[in-house]
C-alpha cells in the first residue's frame, strides 16, 4: 500500500476506484480499516501513517480522492490544513469521539467535509464516504448537526435570516474572496501580508456569520 502510484486517468464517463487515504495513531487500526475498506470494490485504500509530517509527504505520492483522519482534534485540524496544501483535491473526513464547540469551529475552518462518530458502524462509514465523494449535502450528518447547534448557541449573527457577505468586515471579505480561489490559510496570509493564525480567526468568523458548516461550502456559494 505504500508504493508510489501514477496519477489515474479521469473522465466524466469512466472512473477508476476512489483512492482513500487513511491516517491514524494506531498501525493495527489503520491496517484493519484499510482491509475492510478494500473489500468495497469502489475504493482503493492507502495507509498514510500516523499524521503530520510524514503522512503529508506520502499524500503527495498518490492521487487521493478522500482522506479519513483519526487524530485528536488539534492534530487532525493541523493535518487537514497541511493536507489541503499538498493535495487540494483530497476531501478530509474525520473520525470523531467527543467534541467541544471550539473543536467544531476548528474542524470546519480546517476544511473537513464530514465528521463520522467513532461509534458508527462500518456500513454507516461507507455511506458517509460515498456521500462525501459524491459531494452530497447531507443535512443530517454530524458536522452539520453540530454546526447548527453551535450557531444557535454561539453566533449572534445567526439569529437573523439571509446572512450575506455584506455582514462581513472589509478584511473578512478579502479573506472570503481568496477562499473562493481555494487558497490555503498560509497562502491567504502571504497574499494579505498577515499571520496564518489571523487568517484562521477570520475564517472562523466568516463561517459563523455566513452560517455555513465548513470552508468547502464557500465554494458552492453564488459569486
Amino acid at each position: 500500500m505504500g508504493s508510489r502510484r501514477k496519477p489515474r486517468a479521469r473522465s466524466a464517463g469512466l472512473r477508476s476506484p476512489f483512492v482513500i487515504g487513511i491516517v491514524g495513531r494506531s498501525s493495527f487500526y489503520r491496517q484493519s480499516l484499510a482491509h475492510r475498506i478494500g473489500q468495497v470494490s469502489a475504493f482503493l485504500p492507502i495507509d498514510l501513517g500516523t499524521g503530520y509530517p510524514n503522512s503529508i509527504s506520502r499524500a503527495r505520492d498518490h492521487d487521493l480522492d478522500l482522506v479519513l483522519i483519526d487524530l485528536s482534534p488539534p492534530d487532525a485540524c493541523r493535518f487537514s490544513e497541511e493536507l489541503l496544501e499538498a493535495a487540494p483535491r483530497a476531501r478530509p473526513v474525520g473520525i470523531l469521539g467527543e467534541c467541544t464547540e471550539t473543536d467544531l469551529e476548528d474542524f470546519a475552518a480546517a476544511g473537513f467535509m464530514r465528521l463520522v462518530p467513532i461509534e458508527a458502524s462500518f456500513e454507516e462509514l461507507i455511506r458517509e464516504l460515498m456521500g462525501t465523494l459524491r459531494d452530497e449535502t447531507d443535512r443530517d450528518h454530524r458536522l452539520e448537526r453540530l454546526a447548527q447547534g453551535y450557531r444557535r448557541q454561539r453566533s449572534p449573527e445567526a439569529s437573523g435570516s439571509g446572512a450575506t457577505a455584506s455582514s462581513l468586515s472589509r478584511r473578512e471579505r478579502q479573506v472570503l474572496q481568496l477562499m473562493t480561489r481555494q487558497l490555503s490559510n498560509k497562502e491567504i496570509a502571504s497574499e494579505l501580508g498577515i499571520e496564518a493564525g489571523t487568517v484562521k480567526n477570520h475564517v472562523h468568523h466568516i463561517l459563523r456569520k455566513l452560517q455555513i458548516p465548513s470552508r468547502w461550502e464557500v465554494l458552492k456559494r453564488p459569486k
